[in-house]
Order: C-alpha cells, then structure tokens, then sequence
C-alpha cells in the first residue's frame, strides 16, 4: 500500500468508525465493531508471517505469558468489548471472581508507573493458569505482541529493571495494531466521544460494574475519566 494509498485507507476507515459509533446504542455494538476490527488486523498480521518464508519467526506459544504482566493501555471501546466478553461468557458467580481479582489488581497498580508495574511482576487479573481468558477480546496493545526470543522474554521478566532487556518484537504487528487503535481512537474522537487510554484493570472494574456504562459513554459521557492511563 503506497502512502497516498494508506492515508485515504486511514481516512475512510476513520469515517466509517465514527458512523459506526453515532449508531452504536449498546455495549453490545461497540463490542462487535472492535471484533471486527480487531479480526482484520489479526489477518493482516497472519498474512505477513505466511509470506515470511526462510525469515525468523516469532516464537510465541500457547502458555507463555511474561508479557502478561506488565500494564497495559486500552480505548474505552476495548474496555466496552472485554466488558462484553466476559459479561455474556461468565456464570454470576465467575463474573463476581473476575471482577475482585480486577479491583485487587488496580488497587495494587493504580498508582504505579509501567517501569513499577513490571517490576512488580503482577499478574493480568484476566490471566488463569497462564493462559488468557479473554483471548479473542484481547486488547491491540496485547495483539501486537510477537517475540522472535522466549528467551530475552524469560530475562526481562525476571530482571531487576525489566527495562533493562531489549526484547525483539515483530515489527509489522505493531504497525498495524497501532494504525487499528488510530481508527478506534480518531473514530471515536470524530464522532464526539472521549478517547483516552485508559488502564485495563480499572477500566474493566467500571465497564462490569455499571452496565450502563457503554450506552454512557455512547452519548458523550466519560465515566472511565478516573482511569486513565499514565507512564
């Protein structure tokens, strides 16, 4: 895709978020335009690494999850959808366990920086026995993750200053999440609404804990403005 091509690409879907957004009326649309958006972006990515033949790899596996425990940056419409997730999946009495697990882990957090958060080497309350239970409501910042060395992974979890361990990413998926969260964000900026990243844990707390939070939020309120994320 040249330049030209991508800015009228970024553009156009920019407009189609914020249409998407001004119609939204429920927790539920929200979460089905990030799905679907969050689909493309996994199949953009999945169609690099199938034409990276004789490159290295990304090394990511099923139950490895040092990069789960670090703070993590979401948009309200990423909150909305893992909301929706683990609303519609969970019994009552998981949805409850969740949402302590939650409050404990932005208890803990809500006053560290990231170089403290990773430092502190808490777990994501989402992670169960290292695995993640909202996998495929994952937010873009999580997607974008693919380590080429479990290794440089495994050091910087367990060193001093994480910070401290240059770990190789794969480039492109961290392109392209980027330009999938620049649609959210700017979609949901031009369709009136606020935008701020936000931290995971106390944006979930709010988003389980009121369910009119997303039908809120979609007619300019901002009640996740208590949660937003800082360095």
């Amino acid at each position: 895709m040249t330049d030209r091509a991508s800015v009228d690409w970024l553009e156009a879907m920019t407009h189609y978020v914020a249409r998407a957004l001004s119609s939204a009326k429920s927790e539920a649309d929200v979460a089905r335009l990030v799905s679907d958006l969050s689909r493309r972006s996994d199949t953009q990515i999945e169609a690099i690494l199938a034409r990276a033949q004789g490159l290295p790899l990304p090394v990511c596996t099923k139950g490895c999850a040092y990069c789960c425990h670090q703070s993590v940056e979401v948009l309200p419409t990423e909150a909305i959808n893992i909301a929706h997730n683990i609303r519609t999946k969970l019994a009552a009495d998981a949805l409850a366990h969740t949402r302590e697990k939650l409050a404990k882990l932005d208890e803990r957090t809500r006053n560290m920086g990231t170089r403290a958060r990773a430092a502190a080497r808490l777990p994501c309350a989402l992670l169960v026995g290292n695995l993640c239970s909202i996998y495929e409501a994952r937010p873009l910042s999580c997607r974008s993750v693919y380590s080429f060395d479990a290794d440089k992974c495994r050091k910087s979890f367990t060193a001093r200053r994480p910070e401290s361990v240059i770990v190789d990413y794969f480039g492109p998926a961290k392109e392209i999440t980027r330009a999938y969260a620049s649609l959210l964000k700017f979609g949901a900026q031009e369709a009136g609404l606020s935008a701020h990243g936000l931290r995971l844990a106390a944006a979930l707390r709010v988003a389980l804990g009121s369910p009119e939070a997303a039908e809120r939020w979609l007619v300019g309120a901002d009640p996740f403005k208590a949660t937003r994320f800082r360095m």
